[in-house]
């Protein structure tokens, strides 16, 4: 979305920062992508058999990324956000730099596409290509959701996967297109499949060795009912710098502020929206999964990562008071 707005408004001679508009697209990432709808914590507590059911059960998404709590969190942080996001960029038309100084071959013509497979006149190559074979594969998997949610199923991590995969079927239709596009997509996450393994031996070093449960307990010693969202936004912020990972680090943290909020009384939806939104908070700061739109964009991290961490620090006091003062 960043690559296109910038390139709409260099068509358009319109004045834009590329590297303000690519914190912008990276923004989602770094405030409410862990309480929204793809959340892994809120999403691994709503499905059966994940690794703290014997603590809390099964959460529904209502009690978290459906809250009123979450829900407001959103719709505010969507009025401030562009707010820090505007007071960030540059106000002369001169200071503004767009897609044409930090990628010019972004907007260079593009040649003609090309067709989206060889076309040996197979019986497969027919079905690489065939709109019919996509369309009945996306229409079959459409029919599942439906029933799905009729049948009074919920959103977990499971169903949130399969749409996504049946979408993108939908879109393309072509198998062959859609396979080409996730070639496509996994050279931008590259850097992400290379260091993940690399991830996981440092979340097992933080698991296994306590600090983990150290560090959050620390935090949560200090706690009452009304602080306590937030000292597990700060716990959960300051070993995302870690364990990047948000399933990862709920398996990291989630047992640790799981009981100190049963001991504090605090609802177990809102322990996971508090620690989700520490896990988004510094994504801003630790730039793992900025690799794959960096990639996408064409930017360096130093050229945009300055205005990320203005970013940050900015919703520190506004996570601090809402998290503590919204009602649940």
């Amino acid at each position: 979305m960043a690559m296109e707005v910038a390139k709409r408004a260099h068509a358009k001679g319109i004045p834009v920062h590329y590297p303000v508009l690519c914190t912008a697209g990276y923004a989602g990432l770094g405030v409410s992508w862990h309480w929204g709808p793809s959340g892994s914590a809120p999403l691994l507590s709503a499905t059966k058999g994940h690794i703290f059911e014997k603590l809390i059960g099964v959460v529904p998404t209502s009690d978290t990324i459906f809250s009123s709590y979450a829900l407001w969190l959103f719709v505010l942080s969507l009025i401030y956000v562009p707010l820090i996001m505007y007071l960030m960029t540059p106000k002369s038309a001169a200071r503004c730099k767009g897609i044409e100084h930090w990628v010019p071959e972004a907007v260079k013509p593009a040649a003609a596409p090309g067709k989206a497979a060889a076309t040996g006149g197979s019986v497969a190559d027919a079905i690489n290509n065939s709109r019919i074979v996509g369309g009945l594969v996306a229409l079959l998997g459409i029919v599942y959701i439906v029933m799905h949610f009729y049948g009074g199923g919920t959103l977990d991590l499971n169903i949130v996967n399969f749409t996504f995969l049946i979408a993108g079927i939908a879109l393309f239709l072509r198998p062959y297109a859609y396979l080409s596009a996730f070639y496509d997509a996994s050279k931008a996450a590259g850097g992400v499949i290379l260091q993940f393994p690399f991830y996981a031996g440092i979340q097992g070093m933080v698991q296994f060795s306590g600090l983990a449960v150290m560090m959050a307990g620390g935090m949560v010693a200090i706690a009452n009912p009304t602080t306590f969202p937030m000292m597990a936004w700060l716990a959960s912020g300051f070993v995302n710098l870690f364990v990047p990972s948000g399933g990862g680090e709920w398996a990291v943290l989630g047992e640790t502020l799981i009981r100190a909020g049963q001991t504090l009384n605090v609802p177990v939806g809102k322990t996971i929206i508090a620690f989700a939104t520490g896990d988004a908070w510094t994504n801003l700061f630790q730039p793992f999964w900025a690799i794959a739109l960096l990639g996408l964009t064409g930017m360096r991290a130093r050229d945009m990562f300055g205005y990320c961490i203005t970013l940050m620090f900015a919703l520190l006091p506004f996570f601090a008071i809402l998290l503590t003062w919204l009602p649940y």
